[in-house]
Formats: C-alpha cells, sequence, structure tokens
C-alpha cells in the first residue's frame, strides 16, 4: 500500500540548521515548533510532519529538481559562509535556494493562485434579494498551473536577487539564537529588503541597491538588535509556525509579543490539485445557499 507523499514547502535539509544537534553536529534532529501567537512549543523530529503538505506540489516536476539540485548542495552552502566563503559557486547555489524558497511557499504560492483564479472568474447575471445583478465568481486555481507559474518566475527571481540588492550574513555568537518559520524568507514592504534565516547561527540580509551604489556581499557580526529584528520579522511573516531549537519563556514571550493577526478571508490554500473555474450549476447553488442564508437572518431579526 503507497502512503501519501508529503510534500515539504520547507526542506529538511534547511530545516537541519535549527535543530539542537546542528549545534553539536550530532546525528538526528529535533525541533520545537510554536504556532504563531501562542508561546507554547510541541517537539518533534526533523522527519515527522514538519514544514509539509501532502501532495502540496502535485508531483510536479520542478518539487524532484528542487529535491536532487539545491536542496542536496545545501549543506555544503551553508558550511562554506560560516567560513564566509564568497566564490562564485556558493552564491550561485545559495541566490538558487534563497529565489526558490521566497517562491515556492504559501505566501507567494497563494498570491499566484488568486491572480489565476481571478483571470478564470466567471461574470454571470444571478438574482439577489428579488433583482438582476452582475457576480464574479471565482473558483480555486489548479495546482499545476500554480507551480508552472513558480517553474517560470524562479530563475526571474534569482536573478533580481543577484542583481538589485546588496547582501550581508549575519553570524552570531550563540547568546540569542535564530528563529525560522514556515515562510523563512520575507520580503519586507516598508524598506524592500529580504531576510532570511540560514542556521541557529547565521541569517542573511538583503538591501535594494540604490541609484550609484555598488553590489556588495559581506560578513557581519551580528548585533543583539540585529538578532532581534531579523527574528522579529521571522515571526511576523510566518504562516503558522515558528521553529527552534529549544522551548523556553523567553522565545514563547517573543512570539507570542509579535504575532500578527492573519486576515480571515485569506485563511487556507488559494490553490487545489483538481482545481477549475465554477461551473453554472456550482454557481446557481451558492447563490440558493446564499439565498436561504440571507433570508434565515432576515427572519431572526423579525422575532
Amino acid at each position: 500500500m503507497s502512503r501519501t507523499p508529503r510534500d515539504h514547502f520547507v526542506p529538511k535539509a534547511y530545516l537541519r540548521g535549527f535543530t539542537r544537534e546542528y549545534l553539536t553536529d550530532e546525528r538526528g534532529g529535533e525541533l520545537f515548533v510554536y504556532r504563531s501567537g501562542n508561546r507554547i512549543a510541541k517537539r518533534l523530529g526533523i522527519n515527522d510532519y514538519v514544514a509539509c503538505e501532502p501532495e502540496f506540489y502535485d508531483n510536479h516536476p520542478i518539487d524532484k529538481h528542487w529535491s536532487q539540485t539545491i536542496e542536496q548542495r545545501w549543506p555544503k552552502v551553508r558550511s562554506a559562509l560560516k567560513e564566509k566563503d564568497l566564490s562564485s559557486e556558493i552564491l550561485d547555489d545559495l541566490f538558487w535556494f534563497v529565489a526558490a524558497q521566497f517562491i515556492r511557499t504559501h505566501r507567494v504560492m497563494d498570491q499566484i493562485a488568486r491572480h489565476l483564479s481571478l483571470k478564470a472568474a466567471k461574470r454571470k447575471r444571478v438574482m439577489l434579494d428579488g433583482r438582476e445583478v452582475d457576480g464574479l465568481f471565482v473558483g480555486m486555481a489548479d495546482t499545476g498551473e500554480v507551480m508552472e507559474y513558480v517553474a517560470e518566475a524562479w530563475p526571474q527571481g534569482r536573478l533580481i536577487l543577484e542583481q538589485d540588492y546588496s547582501w550581508t550574513v549575519h553570524h552570531n555568537d550563540r547568546a540569542f539564537l535564530f528563529l525560522t518559520s514556515d515562510d523563512p524568507c520575507q520580503w519586507v514592504l516598508s524598506t524592500e529588503a529580504v531576510i532570511m534565516p540560514l542556521a541557529l547561527d547565521m541569517a542573511l540580509v538583503g538591501e535594494i541597491i540604490q541609484p550609484g551604489e555598488r553590489r556588495d556581499f559581506r560578513h557581519t557580526h551580528a548585533r543583539l538588535e540585529a538578532i532581534r529584528r531579523i527574528n522579529r520579522v521571522t515571526v511576523q511573516g510566518c504562516k503558522s509556525f515558528v521553529y527552534s531549537h529549544e522551548e523556553t519563556p523567553e522565545i514563547g514571550r517573543f512570539i507570542e509579543r509579535n504575532h500578527v493577526e492573519r486576515d480571515v478571508t485569506l485563511g487556507g490554500r488559494g490553490f487545489d490539485n483538481i482545481g477549475k473555474s465554477m461551473t453554472d450549476e456550482e454557481i446557481e447553488r451558492i447563490m440558493r445557499h446564499f439565498t436561504a442564508l440571507r433570508e434565515r437572518e432576515r427572519n431572526a431579526q423579525k422575532v
């Protein structure tokens, strides 16, 4: 009996850098998983159900490509960055990995799905409260179409990271380590900065190049405020979960304090493995249900 594949939208090779074993060079790997806004964590092994969903990518070829290329090379890239290696080969692999991690998780894929769903939305005249109105009915985007968009955008995203940003790898002294999340690569709207923790003791920060400036890539010792800022962005930008190597009251309070409420209308996945536009029959069924709910509400108000 075959098992449903678990597609890791955050690769295990990356998550290993945030386990207790990473600090001691031991085998295995345990994570403490915090739900956003909650100071209580659950201990899980790296091979448990962490940062994955069944058939999230619907067997799209790019998922296998990621697992056979950039994910395989990631431990070498991480080790090289710890040694402050700036060779072209390491930077090339780094930009491919970061670009993929930005575009392959829920946040960007849901944005792509909404874009595709709106393009395929059906406009239809329907009856509402006894009169005809124009309605726009949006279905679910198909996972395959979303992944085709992702595959096409990935090289473009990688090129932007290389050409439009200057980069700094922040190394900390393990006094206050970096967190990560189920959406680890964040684009900060106010400054256009790109922020991504790389491991417990490293994080990558990209600043947009201003006119007249030159591209740069450097290493620096992370000040405490920089560590807190990076962790704050990580917590605020997560979808649902934050990952750490330990459970402490301090980490729990930090995650609870920096939680950002999500728009409930954007909850859930915006794509499906059998996603499609709505049929006329589905639209009519929705309108019948909606009309019945409105009638029930009006009757309740009369009582």
